[in-house]
């Protein structure tokens, strides 16, 4: 940036052009708070962004993102970052559809209130362990996000399944699967933008994972709700119930088709434990589906087939 400018007649291609600026804003007090709201977006089709904040103790903090994301603190503070993240863990679950589904499925799906809410709790529990592991281990990958997005949208299958044709009222492994599976999508939409919590990065998973909780526990208290008012006005809850069960069934089918699809474009890179890692995710995955599976199909038996009574003499 200090060099000598190219000459006037230099030619260059919209490929080749690299632009460095320099930023300097003066401040009266060291501890000032900074924010930025970028607008570098429409330079371009894709834009992306190194910036690098040096504050006046000497040290620096690097951010990269690609368009233009909303106005962000350079310095923010443990109490902004974890407002600013808590709130972006209310309106994930609310911006997206799969969570809701689930939510809907898993209220239809159990008899009970006390069942209903040990098994949220569980996955509850599950989710925030799984996401810290997700934030040392998952890598940052373009296949990432794809790879967790069909993961969530099987489980969502699955519980659609579980309302249609199971009559337990314990599923603690589907439960740890489920917690598994959400903690490491909800790293996956953290990934790109824990960068904006500073220094506090910490601070930021631990808020987001919070603001996540309450709306997935508001969600689901809110489906029950709808799921009882069925039952006490309707004649036929139960038709109600498979019809909407079948419903999430299948789009979630036709998600997890649209997300494998993507992952054969962008391609697995794995290595060897990470391969193992997937494998056995994996592995858990059917062998709860399955133990899920097979208390249902004997409870339809005896359904089907009522056990003889013999008169009285």
């Amino acid at each position: 940036m200090n060099g000598p400018p190219l000459a006037p007649e230099t030619l260059v291609l919209q490929e080749q052009v690299t632009v460095d600026a320099l930023l300097e804003v003066p401040i009266r007090s060291p501890a000032a708070d900074i924010t930025f709201r970028p607008r570098f977006g429409r330079l371009g089709v894709l834009v992306y962004t190194t910036l690098t904040y040096l504050p006046p103790d000497g040290t620096s903090q690097r951010f990269y993102y690609e368009g233009d994301p909303p106005e962000f603190s350079l310095n923010p503070t443990t109490g902004d970052s974890a407002r600013r993240f808590f709130s972006a863990g209310l309106w994930h679950v609310l911006g997206e559809t799969d969570y809701l589904m689930f939510a809907l499925c898993i209220a239809m799906a159990f008899r009970r209130v006390k069942s209903l809410a040990a098994f949220a709790a569980l996955v509850a529990g599950v989710e925030l362990p799984a996401l810290l592991a997700a934030r040392l281990w998952l890598p940052a990958a373009p296949w990432t996000p794809e790879l967790c997005g069909a993961l969530v949208v099987a489980v969502t299958a699955c519980a659609g399944i579980e309302a249609i044709v199971s009559a337990r009222s314990e599923r603690r492994v589907f439960a740890l699967v489920v917690g598994a599976v959400f903690g490491a999508a909800f790293w996956s939409a953290l990934q790109p933008v824990v960068q904006f919590g500073g220094a506090h990065t910490l601070a930021a998973a631990l808020a987001f994972a919070c603001g996540l909780v309450a709306t997935q526990l508001s969600a689901l208290a809110v489906a029950a709700f709808i799921v009882l008012l069925i039952t006490r006005l309707s004649r036929v809850p139960r038709g109600i119930t498979i019809v909407v069960a079948a419903l999430v069934v299948h789009v979630s089918w036709q998600q997890m088709l649209d997300h494998v699809h993507a992952l054969t474009l962008v391609g697995l890179p794995l290595t060897t434990r990470q391969l193992a890692l997937s494998a056995a995710l994996a592995a858990v995955i059917i062998v709860a589906v399955s133990w899920g599976r097979r208390p249902a199909a004997r409870a339809l038996r005896q359904q089907e087939y009522p056990a003889a009574r013999l008169p009285a003499r």
